[in-house]
């Protein structure tokens, strides 16, 4: 995996001056993993936490095809349940869940070759930085959408397990990143559930 840290560095600097693709969803500002953040907006790593999010397995959509590169990877975090709770109908996280807290919480899918284009599809992604989580001890998943835009997509996917490749240790769905633990970088190779339709609009 050290191969993909340096890739993952040198993309970061390679989008450094990219500009933002920032909106709000479901109350919560979307921050994109390419987005150049000022020190006010995002104040360091108050935790000296790195996590690298990526998969190694294909995603495949409903159709049992690999996911088009562009569709839309929403970090997650759990409000204190351990439940996955369903999307609302705009695509934002439901029930207690809401978009993370750190310097991103969306990923684009692109794949895992350089340099990556926009086109294609291959099922595969990696952040293209490191999130760095503004409060502690918080539990995370991630939810992919058959599409570029969480308010449109038809379909849905959860993660369903995560792999250490450190320690070879699988989660659940859920994740805790917690600074208690955990020393130095890590890394989450997230495998996902079967695709579901979007709730219908109430």
């Amino acid at each position: 995996m050290k191969a993909l840290h340096f890739l993952a560095l040198m993309l970061l600097i390679a989008f450094a001056n990219s500009p933002g693709l920032a909106e709000d969803l479901g109350g919560r500002r979307v921050i994109w993993d390419t987005d150049k953040l000022s020190e006010e907006e995002f104040p360091g790593n108050p935790f000296n936490m790195l996590v690298f999010m990526y998969t190694t397995q294909p995603i495949m959509d409903h159709l049992g095809e690999y996911h088009d590169h562009g569709h839309i990877i929403q970090l997650i975090q759990d409000g204190g349940n351990r439940i996955q709770d369903p999307p609302n109908s705009d695509g934002s996280p439901g029930g207690d869940d809401s978009l993370a807290l750190g310097n991103f919480n969306s990923i684009i899918m692109r794949g895992l070759a350089y340099p990556f284009p926009l086109d294609g599809k291959s099922g595969q992604f990696y952040s293209t930085k490191y999130f760095i989580p503004i409060l502690r001890d918080e539990v995370y998943y991630l939810r992919i959408w058959e599409g570029n835009d969480v308010a449109t997509a038809p379909y849905y996917q959860n993660s369903l397990e995560y792999i250490n490749p450190t320690t070879g240790d699988k989660g659940g769905g859920m994740v805790s990143i917690s600074p208690r633990t955990i020393q130095g970088p890590q890394e989450l190779d997230w495998l996902f559930g079967k695709s579901i339709p979007r709730p219908e609009k109430k």
